[in-house]
């Protein structure tokens, strides 16, 4: 036992020490952020509006979608996108938010080699509409901002498609609206164990919102290749070896070794 935890041990000691050589020869982000890093990841939620990405554990695939616009669930490519994270944070100030996915699609184009083409592909999705009276509370002020955790999602400030998107990311499927509402709202809701149940069922009693399940030919982004640099395929390992540590223990990892 002794033995296994002392070679636990030199393992992490290896890992970080070629992480710190790696960091050292790394690509410096573009200059046009305001802030720029990737590292291990330390957990699973992130939060995203038009001019931010913070995330202590967001998916290649999320981060993908993030710059691309595209949802996660119509994004077509190698299973470890969907299973691989990194503790990201891509800042711009908000007078230049158009500039964000521009900037994103090159931080990653450059450290993950990507090849990607568009084409339509059959679906099965949500589709979202509207009792005649949605309970829906007007936005208090601020955002659009989301943040997705692995038992809640908390929405400020989105459009009912903002609210469309985040259900795709909980879903796992696309949800397509058909409310007709407008307007910014203010949303805050968990699920249970079976996620998809749950959050109908809240949805249409706490909200007024109908969820219903169907098949649509919608565009696909198709990832045809993708590589990663040596520092993100080091930086995910220390994140998988971290797992199990305290949460504070893994959050000074992550900032320590995060990238800029």
């Amino acid at each position: 036992m002794r033995r296994t935890a002392i070679g636990v041990a030199c393992g992490v000691v290896a890992a970080l020490a070629l992480t710190v050589i790696t960091v050292r020869e790394r690509r410096q982000a573009s200059a046009a952020w305001t802030q720029f890093s990737i590292g291990p990841a330390a957990g699973v939620s992130a939060s995203i509006n038009t001019a931010t990405l913070r995330s202590d554990g967001v998916t290649l695939k999320g981060a993908l979608a993030t710059a691309y616009g595209v949802p996660t669930v119509r994004i077509i490519g190698p299973q470890w996108l969907s299973e691989t994270r990194y503790s990201i944070n891509a800042v711009v100030g908000i007078e230049k938010s158009e500039a964000f996915r521009p900037l994103l699609q090159e931080e990653l184009n450059k450290r993950l080699g990507l090849e990607t083409h568009v084409e339509i592909r059959p679906f099965e999705v949500f589709v979202l509409k509207a009792a005649d009276t949605p309970h829906l509370d007007r936005a208090s002020g601020g955002g659009p901002s989301t943040w997705i955790s692995s038992h809640d999602v908390r929405m400020q400030g989105v459009t009912i498609e903002g609210v469309a998107s985040a259900l795709q990311g909980v879903l796992g499927r696309p949800v397509i609206d058909e409310t007709g509402l407008t307007g910014s709202y203010d949303l805050q809701f968990g699920w249970g164990e079976d996620r998809v149940t749950s959050v109908t069922a809240t949805l249409r009693e706490r909200f007024g919102l109908q969820l219903s399940a169907d098949t649509r030919n919608m565009e696909a982004l198709i990832v045809d290749r993708i590589w990663r640099d040596p520092e993100l395929v080091v930086l995910a390992h220390v994140g998988r070896m971290m797992r199990w540590a305290p949460a504070s223990v893994r959050q000074r990892i992550a900032s320590v070794l995060s990238t800029h």
